[in-house]
């Protein structure tokens, strides 16, 4: 099966391997429940919603499949578009940032999506292809996985957040304290430099693209997730293009500058700011195994 979806996969593993994700997004099977044992009762879908292949080591070699919830409802939700574990493999995010749910209470931090999303948008309609993020939560049992909770913008289901694609980019820090989503996209209504505890409620026409991170924090051992700040930058672009997870905070990149943030911060600490509107973009960076960064690029 992996064979067959092998375009666009990603992986996400806990720190000792025991636990490996492995999604793909363009998968078309439709199973009716958001965790699959038996992919034997899944059935073709005429929409690749996307999924995610849970593998643990020494267990056995047939995955635990898990698939967004109201699945003979969706649409090509690209679930698994991105995939983020906590180190120790006890909590999953998945990034489905086409994702059209809807209902009543269908925003925000969702605890409740059974009740609170009951339907899907199509084209045009409000929440349509708005985004959402998708978090599991792994059982003491180990192979035992259940969804927690559904993660959208405050302001989903609201006109101007259609084809918002929340999601686009995630990352939890390695003990699962921070959890940041960018959208390098964002068009801001003014160009900005702020850090802000609201997040937006409209999106600019014009293209700007300067970028906006969510940062959340949350407390792995009592599954309480919460919002805690927007971040944008005047001076930049693309804020957000891509996280890495450090210790405790998140590694973030722009066209510009490469920062730290974490939960707590209430701004950027920048470890790396260039005048050089492209000089970052795609840049390739590594890690060692102290999580230094590791750069190299012509123009730095």
């Amino acid at each position: 099966i992996l064979a067959v979806y092998s375009q666009r996969q990603n992986v996400a593993a806990s720190d000792d391997g025991q636990f490996v994700a492995v999604s793909t997004p363009l998968e078309w099977n439709n199973c009716n429940a958001n965790v699959v044992t038996d992919t034997s009762t899944c059935t073709f879908m005429p929409n690749p919603s996307g999924a995610v292949h849970m593998y643990q080591r020494d267990f056995d070699t047939n995955p635990i499949l898990l698939l967004k919830p109201n699945e003979s409802q969706t649409n090509e939700a690209q679930f698994g578009h991105r995939v983020s574990m906590t180190a120790d493999g006890m909590w999953l995010a998945v990034a489905a940032p086409l994702d059209s749910l809807t209902g009543t209470n269908c925003q925000g931090i969702i605890s409740d999506y059974a009740t609170d999303c009951t339907g899907v948008a199509t084209s045009g309609d409000d929440g349509y292809q708005a985004g959402a993020i998708y978090l599991f939560k792994r059982g003491n049992a180990e192979k035992t996985w259940k969804l927690h909770q559904i993660i959208k913008q405050e302001h989903a289901q609201d006109p101007a957040f259609i084809e918002y694609r929340f999601g686009a980019e995630i990352a939890f820090s390695r003990d699962g304290t921070t959890f940041v989503v960018g959208r390098k996209a964002e068009n801001l209504p003014t160009a900005t430099d702020v850090t802000s505890t609201d997040q937006p409620t409209t999106v600019s026409s014009t293209v700007h693209d300067y970028g906006i991170l969510y940062v959340y924090s949350f407390k792995p051992s009592q599954g309480m997730m919460g919002f805690r700040r927007t971040v944008t930058r005047q001076q930049t672009q693309n804020m957000g293009q891509w996280l890495h997870s450090g210790e405790s905070e998140i590694l973030v990149s722009s066209s510009k500058s490469i920062a730290l943030i974490n939960s707590d911060s209430l701004e950027l600490q920048e470890l790396i700011f260039t005048d050089d509107n492209v000089a970052l973009n795609n840049l390739s960076l590594t890690f060692d195994e102290t999580n230094e960064m590791i750069y190299r690029h012509g123009k730095l």
